[in-house]
């Protein structure tokens, strides 16, 4: 009779460990610099095709150190190649170079416009359901948020308008510019307090920022702000994506792409998960002690 778990065993040994399946993917990770909270995305990415099995080998790139066509280069026809890409900037300058059948992952704060047939990924930026969650959370005794935007983003302000709107939340809300965001910013801070600070590239840059925290703190209004740098440079506090989350959804995506899915049959997802870290110093100033076990629960605090 034949001896079938010997003959199994046999197999394993002789036969590639390959062999019942496709080779695993050759990734491409593709970044502007090298950021920290980037670094732990592809950390948790990697961790969780190699878990799979899924992983034949992974490289990263710095775009202010190689053109992509350089990256590019390195595309091998025979390997099942799949990218990994941070942010919308870098997505647009080497989307149009990579061939349509390579499928293409990405980490951006949001993502605008058609989702082509080899793209699909992750928003760098909370769901304002849960950051609205996470700050009551933090300081329960808010009972009136302040937010200020332009054109550029007025989507944000209408899902954190629906995420207050459904916890009875009261949200005062400005349009303004550049040029007037300073009589808007001490106007609303007279009717709120809690002042959140938004992805908005049109009003916030280092100066502006530093203007919004210092006027926030004078009037004792807690700002919160979208990554520790923001905590650390005089936010009460900020909520962001737990990036070794978003690496095992990223692994999660590309695991759905290597088993037949089409990139563009996967919606861009959101983070299923945030971190806060807070400002002692700031929080003391403010006059604001934190609810029993937020202190400990903070992936980082400053004092």
């Amino acid at each position: 009779m034949i001896n079938y778990l010997k003959l199994f065993m046999l197999l394993m040994l002789i036969l590639p460990i390959n062999c019942f399946g496709d080779e695993g993917f050759s990734v491409f990770v593709i970044m502007k610099t090298e950021r920290n909270e980037y670094s732990k995305v592809v950390t948790a990415f990697k961790k969780y095709l190699s878990s799979k099995q899924m992983l034949s080998g992974i490289n990263t790139y710095y775009l202010q150190n190689e053109k992509a066509n350089k990256i590019l280069n390195n595309l091998n026809k025979n390997k099942k190649n799949l990218f990994l890409i941070f942010g919308s900037d870098v997505l647009e300058e080497v989307q149009g170079s990579i061939p349509g059948d390579v499928p293409i992952i990405t980490a951006v704060v949001d993502y605008k416009g058609i989702q082509p047939a080899n793209v699909t990924g992750i928003k760098f930026s909370v769901p304002s359901g849960l950051k609205i969650q996470e700050i009551r959370r933090i300081i329960p005794q808010v009972k009136t948020y302040g937010v200020l935007y332009s054109q550029e983003s007025m989507y944000y302000v209408d899902e954190i308008s629906q995420a207050c709107s459904r916890r009875n939340i009261k949200l005062v809300k400005k349009q303004v510019t550049n040029e007037n965001l300073a009589g808007a910013l001490e106007s609303i801070l007279n009717e709120i307090d809690c002042f959140l600070i938004i992805p908005d590239n049109n009003l916030y840059n280092l100066q502006t920022l530093k203007f919004v925290l210092l006027q926030s703190l004078s009037k004792k209004v807690p700002c919160i702000g979208l990554s520790r740098y923001f905590t650390k440079a005089g936010a009460l506090a900020s909520i962001e994506s737990d990036c070794d989350e978003m690496g095992v959804q990223t692994g999660e995506i590309a695991e759905s792409i290597y088993s037949g899915k089409s990139p563009s049959s996967i919606k861009i997802q959101q983070p299923r998960k945030a971190e806060y870290s807070l400002n002692l110093l700031i929080a003391e100033k403010l006059g604001i002690k934190f609810p029993d076990g937020i202190l400990d629960g903070a992936s980082e605090v400053f004092k």
